[in-house]
């Protein structure tokens, strides 16, 4: 199969669990899920940042659709290096591979709590370690979705040893604001996702919140580790 194929392919899937996501999350009544959805779907714009060859050094095969205007070359002169490029697949992955989690996570704090006590905290960063890995590594490793331009030593069939750290944060910051938004505005039971209600909206922006703050941070944390090592390969990307 050739590299096109695989891409339309990984394309339509992504399309596939996405509208699956969206569905679940109206179907589910709650505004809160579906703005933690929404709210993980935007966090796309944090690849600008993290993509850049003094974090991740990352590039997106070139054979996936970019977002319409959503191409850069930087500082140089257009051609000379690789565009930077936002596919809208990967907009869709952010979607359906953390609203989700993050919901489900906080349906099961409080089983999460009555079994393991205090270090349900450690539970919930140890499935981001797991999680992101097990979803990432084929999609690099065998796909070939994107790709991270560091030094072998730095990675494990593709994947930085530093993502699993980064794993651990990215789902366990949203899970805890989420948490705390959720305790501090309390939403009614199940009361739908009209988009006439201000409750609909109101879910919405808490999950927005809860998604970007928590990214944020787990970026912040990140940076530590590459303000430290050199595990970057030069691939010309600005």
């Amino acid at each position: 199969m050739s590299n096109l194929a695989i891409m339309r392919a990984f394309e339509i899937v992504s399309l596939i669990l996405y509208l699956g996501a969206l569905i679940w999350a109206v179907r589910s009544r709650n505004p809160y899920w579906l703005g933690l959805l929404v709210g993980a779907t935007l966090v796309f714009v944090f690849d600008w940042q993290w993509s850049a060859r003094g974090f991740f050094n990352a590039t997106f095969n070139p054979d996936l659709t970019t977002i319409p205007g959503l191409t850069s070359y930087g500082m140089a002169e257009p051609g000379s290096v690789p565009p930077v490029i936002e596919p809208w697949s990967v907009a869709l992955n952010y979607g359906f591979g953390f609203g989700p989690a993050i919901a489900m996570l906080l349906m099961a704090t409080p089983t999460l709590i009555k079994t393991f006590g205090k270090a349900h905290y450690l539970v919930v960063f140890l499935s981001g370690m797991v999680g992101v890995a097990v979803y990432e590594i084929p999609v690099v490793h065998l796909i070939g979705a994107w790709a991270y331009h560091q030094k072998p030593e730095h990675l494990f069939f593709g994947f930085p040893y530093s993502n699993f750290f980064m794993g651990g944060n990215l789902i366990f910051w949203p899970w805890l604001f989420a948490r705390c938004l959720q305790n501090w505005i309390p939403m009614p039971d199940k009361p739908g996702c009209s988009l006439a209600s201000p409750t609909t909206w109101k879910g919405i922006a808490m999950g927005c919140m809860a998604m970007w703050s928590g990214f944020y941070v787990a970026g912040s944390i990140q940076l530590f580790w590459y303000t430290n090592t050199v595990p970057w390969i030069e691939v010309g990307r600005p």
